[in-house]
């Protein structure tokens, strides 16, 4: 039983075996499970579920992986087996890997209590920092942190170092969520103490050295998080022997952190170094490293190199994953003088955008009218079927109660549609300028970073233009990373001190930099995107709710100018929304 109980203890991996060959391994296994007894049995459940398991975004696989896991834990409760907790765990993992964390928040109590009850302490402790990620991941914070001090106080109670450092690291994965980086430094260098007297814990203590020097990075503090990647690699060796493997994915984290600190500390040559380690480690999987290579290219000074990695990448990546590289690539630009090449490279994206969001709303819009005129055909039907069904001394009254129905109903679909229609129209009018908007808003910044930097170089001690360029950058910058508009009291010298100038120029920035802007209507243009985007993704949200969240102290006032700014009602506006999102 010893070989299957280590193999269950670590954790699962994906399969580089090709699909056909993964499916005659299923098949193979599947057969297996009639012939075989005892330990076999359990065997094959375990190597068949490890074949499914990374397959468990198909939702069709997953219910065939929950099935197994289902049949595996019948059979090891049959046998009196001691690997039920595990099976428990696996399922915990897996849901959490899916990002199913409701799934997750249901099952884990009773899980809890059957580990608790085995005195499965490893599998214990596992089991409930995925259920404090759940609530953190769901952004329930409170619970969060609730079930997290449990969590420690039950290991606390037990001296249970393990489960400690466990406690430490989940807490820490809270405060990294809020951004709180001193309290989340601190979590992770307790856990770190306590985890490196507990082997069994060593893959956790690789992930609190990994976690502590991403937030050093997160803090700009690269010299500190070089000083952890080093005692991270001194401890890999240890981590490899108590494993008896070795273990590519966690040096291969390693060389990322020294890659990540030297590119930011300038120190080109050694980024080269680890950027070519990761690659030889993973092998052809080299995608995710263009905007490294790119900004390593940059550094050197070989521009027209640099441009050139930026442009594969952003040619061989989604349009969601090209964000990166498109900053990268600005700054490329920027660094090169070409004002032109900038602005092109603006319209580009612009106009990538605008092909997909066609391509989509039309999708959408001939996707609503088949829905809706298959809800007409369905009441036809149903209004034949139950006028069958009427009483025939009643025809004459039922034929005329007939047509005053199908009047109503012309009547009704008529002004039903053209307020349909005016609202689709609307929105996408809304859709259209939000886009618009942020591609500006992009541009303006990027804008911004060359013309302060060119005008820094031609005079280094400044001038009132530069200055106004800098304000607004960081401005800039502050409203889409910190979202200080969604606090009610945000007063203008609060963000003056955040942007280490005073009142006068901060208006006067924002005067000169957009068109003669004030500052309250500047303010409230983030609050009323903020709100536009928590009405389309946040259901569970009143219409009040969501004006607090936006940033607003009044509802009515929120209400007003919504309808000022883009024609219709929030409610109205949510309500079309959700008829795109289901459609």
């Amino acid at each position: 039983m010893k070989p299957l109980l280590l193999s269950l203890i670590i954790l699962l991996s994906g399969f580089a075996a090709a699909q056909s060959d993964v499916q005659e391994q299923k098949d193979s296994l599947r057969k297996a499970l009639t012939l075989t007894e005892g330990e076999e049995k359990l065997l094959t459940y375990f190597r068949l579920t490890n074949l499914y398991y990374p397959e468990a975004f198909d939702e069709m696989k997953r219910d065939t992986l929950l099935a197994l896991y289902d049949e595996w834990d019948a059979e090891e409760e049959r046998q009196n087996a001691r690997h039920r907790t595990a099976i428990r765990t696996n399922k915990l993992f897996m849901f959490q890997k899916v990002g199913l964390y409701d799934e997750v928040i249901k099952l884990a109590p009773e899980y809890l209590q059957f580990m608790a009850e085995q005195e499965a302490w490893v599998a214990y402790y596992q089991a409930y920092m995925t259920l404090v990620r759940a609530y953190n991941k769901t952004d329930d914070n409170d619970n969060a942190l609730i079930e997290a001090q449990k969590m420690y106080e039950h290991a606390r109670l037990l001296n249970n170092k393990g489960g400690l450092g466990s406690a430490f690291y989940a807490m820490s994965d809270i405060y990294g969520s809020q951004r709180r980086f001193v309290e989340q430094e601190k979590s992770l260098k307790e856990a770190i103490t306590l985890l490196q007297e507990v082997p069994r814990y060593y893959g956790l203590l690789a992930n609190s050295y990994n976690s502590l020097c991403s937030n050093y990075i997160a803090q700009e503090q690269y010299n500190e998080a070089l000083n952890v990647a080093r005692e991270l690699e001194a401890f890999l060796p240890r981590y490899e022997k108590e494993l008896r493997s070795p273990q590519p994915n966690a040096w291969s984290n390693l060389w990322s952190v020294y890659l990540k600190a030297y590119r930011n500390l300038g120190d080109y040559k050694k980024a080269e170094f680890y950027l070519n380690e990761i690659e030889k480690i993973s092998g052809n999987e080299v995608a995710p490293l263009y905007e490294a290579r790119a900004h390593i290219l940059m550094g050197y000074g070989r521009y027209a190199e640099a441009l050139d990695m930026a442009n594969k990448g952003i040619a061989d990546y989604p349009l969601s994953g090209r964000g990166e590289l498109r900053a990268i690539k600005i700054k490329i630009l920027a660094k090169m003088g070409d004002i032109e090449g900038l602005s092109r490279q603006l319209n580009e994206y612009v106009a990538e955008l605008d092909a997909i969001h066609d391509v989509e709303l039309n999708a959408g819009l001939d996707e609503i009218r088949t829905r809706y005129e298959v809800d007409i055909l369905e009441r036809d039907k149903n209004s034949a079927i139950a006028e069958k069904q009427r009483n025939r001394n009643y025809f004459f009254f039922a034929l005329g109660g007939c047509f005053l129905l199908t009047l109503t109903l012309g009547i009704w679909i008529y002004y039903s549609r053209r307020i349909v229609r005016k609202n689709r129209i609307l929105y996408k009018q809304i859709m259209e300028e939000s886009r618009m908007q942020e591609a500006l808003q992009e541009a303006k910044q990027a804008l911004l970073l060359q013309s302060s930097e060119k005008q820094a170089e031609e005079n280094q001690n400044g001038n009132v233009k530069t200055q106004v360029n800098v304000i607004l950058q960081r401005l800039g910058n502050l409203m889409q990373t910190e979202k200080l508009f969604t606090n009610p009291e945000l007063s203008r010298k609060e963000l003056a001190n955040r942007l280490f100038t005073n009142e006068i120029y901060l208006i006067n920035a924002i005067r000169d930099g957009y068109n003669g802007q004030i500052y309250s209507d500047y303010i409230n243009s983030f609050r009323l995107k903020h709100a536009h985007l928590l009405l389309q993704s946040n259901p569970e949200f009143s219409i009040k709710e969501i004006a607090g969240k936006a940033g607003f102290s009044s509802y009515k006032y929120f209400h007003q100018l919504f309808r000022d700014k883009f024609g219709m009602s929030p409610s109205a506006f949510r309500k079309i929304s959700k008829e795109q999102s289901n459609a």
